[in-house]
């Protein structure tokens, strides 16, 4: 990723690798919900931090995207999800 000359927004090549973090509250919800967005393709899910009582969890989605609408709908459509309450 590199910042496009007399922008604020990074210029990315695809396609490329690209990690998603999630938080949300219900480990396995949040892995339904990724199963269900992305199907037919491979991906990798990386549980990460859980929160000091146990009530949020976060966990990495590293996909391989072909260009920005992909990375796009993927991002909104996590987004949305009912048990992902923020998408990095």
């Amino acid at each position: 990723m590199i910042l496009g000359e007399n922008t604020k927004k990074p210029v990315i090549k695809y396609p490329c690798l690209w990690t998603y973090k999630m938080i949300g509250n219900d480990v396995e919800k949040m892995i339904d919900t990724v199963e269900m967005v992305i199907v037919d393709r491979a991906y990798e899910i990386i549980p990460s931090n859980v929160s000091k009582n146990n009530k949020y969890f976060s966990l990495s989605l590293k996909i391989n995207l072909n260009d920005d609408n992909e990375r796009q709908f993927i991002f909104e459509t996590l987004q949305n999800a009912e048990h992902i309450k923020i998408v990095l």
